[in-house]
């Protein structure tokens, strides 16, 4: 690895990315509620960038995983169980303020 790559890799997150936090674990458990799979896809492609671009790896591989089971056909009680496992990890995001999530905790 070269030398700027580690100093990349190593900046710390910013407040302002985990801000937004709770706004995507809105939209992930409303589309999920609403059985709105092809906007819940499209919704965990822009989550897979975000989280790449904030270096949030294991948030972009979560998403990464449910993008290719909704193309694979999964079944929606699979979507909502891996949908969960990414909020959770989401949830677990260090500075992560649950009080700005503006749906109910199912």
């Amino acid at each position: 690895m070269r030398k700027n790559q580690t100093a990349i890799a190593a900046a710390p997150v910013s407040p302002a990315s985990i801000a937004r936090l709770p706004s995507e674990v809105d939209h992930l458990l409303n589309c999920l509620a609403e059985q709105q799979i092809d906007q819940l896809a499209q919704h965990l492609h822009r989550l897979k960038g975000t989280a790449g671009q904030f270096r949030f790896a294991e948030i972009n591989k979560a998403a990464t995983l449910i993008e290719s089971e909704i193309k694979r056909g999964a079944e929606v009680e699979v979507l909502d169980s891996m949908v969960h496992g990414l909020v959770s990890l989401i949830r677990g995001t260090k500075g992560y303020d649950h009080t700005r999530e503006k749906m109910a905790i199912g």
